[in-house]
């Protein structure tokens, strides 16, 4: 087990562009961090905090990717695990950091609420961006493991998602007293529910995984990603 996980390290160092990816990383996670920070000044920024803490995965998932793409992976006897589970055990570990980080910290400032707003609604507030954060995450969960083997069929399940993702964002930063004045969201109910959500959405995601691993990396996603094709 532990050689295994240290040769599936290995072969992630060799993947393409990696380095770029772990700036990406690294920067989505400093912006989503400072953002969530500033929660406690205005809610937009916890919002657009919350959006980039969970996306800040998504660059290590295409780095493990492009390894099979390159066709590093396929070298190894454990290329299904690298593409099938390894990705999504990392970004699984990953949100749940994220997730307790950014439910402890709206614990925390829910006891100062702002000055134009009850305590039940600050609460709720708070409590909708916990699951808001978690919801993303499940959804890209479904749509990595789809898109590079089937971008156009990706888009399309993102879509819905995505429209309404946006709708809920723009409701709770400029309607955010119509809409949980009447919320009877609490923290235990955000956080079971968060946390379902983003443990139901990396197993769906592994089950959808190991059904799709013996389609072929589309081209399309080589192209968007500028990752180099894999030799025949």
């Amino acid at each position: 087990m532990k050689k295994e996980f240290k040769l599936m390290i290995n072969i992630i160092k060799a993947a393409p562009q990696l380095k770029t990816r772990i700036i990406n990383t690294l920067l989505f996670l400093i912006g989503g961090t400072l953002l969530e920070i500033g929660a406690s000044i205005h809610i937009s920024y916890g919002v657009i905090g919350a959006v980039y803490l969970s996306i800040t995965t998504t660059d290590i998932f295409k780095a493990i990717m492009s390894v099979s793409c390159s066709g590093l992976g396929q070298t190894s006897s454990s290329s299904k695990k690298l593409q099938v589970k390894f990705a999504f055990y990392i970004q699984l570990f990953m949100n749940i950091i994220f997730f307790f980080v950014i439910s402890l910290h709206r614990v925390y400032i829910a006891n100062k609420p702002a000055l134009d707003m009850s305590i039940k609604e600050d609460i709720s507030l708070h409590c909708f961006n916990i699951i808001l954060f978690c919801v993303i995450c499940f959804f890209l969960f479904i749509y990595e493991t789809i898109s590079p083997k089937f971008v156009r069929l990706s888009v399309f399940c993102m879509l819905l998602p995505f429209i309404t993702i946006m709708i809920l964002i723009t409701l709770t930063i400029k309607h955010s007293h119509s809409i949980f004045d009447i919320s009877n969201l609490t923290f235990p109910i955000a956080i079971v529910t968060g946390l379902l959500l983003i443990i139901s959405g990396s197993l769906l995601s592994i089950i959808l995984a190991s059904l799709l691993y013996k389609f072929p990396i589309s081209e399309r996603f080589m192209i968007v990603n500028n990752l180099p094709k894999r030799k025949a």
